[in-house]
């Protein structure tokens, strides 16, 4: 079973995102894929822990008095 981030938007809509992953010789390094709703390319993390902090920390103003972590809805 593929590992997936679940996300629910502000409207109370569920998203389910993939992981992609990079082979370097540095090692493994690891994307969310947004392209199931039309998303920019994400940043490119050396860990998973990594890309959790940083989504952590991540919010879009939508302009209407609500955010979102993803660009959905």
């Amino acid at each position: 079973m593929p590992l997936m981030l679940a996300y629910m938007s502000s409207s109370g809509k569920m998203y389910n995102f993939n992981f992609k992953t990079h082979e370097y010789n540095s090692g493994t390094f690891w994307q969310l894929d947004l392209s199931s709703v039309g998303g920019p390319e994400q940043p490119i993390f050396r860990s998973i822990s990594a890309l959790i902090q940083h989504y952590k920390s991540l919010v879009i103003d939508r302009g209407d008095g609500k955010s979102e972590i993803f660009p959905v809805d």
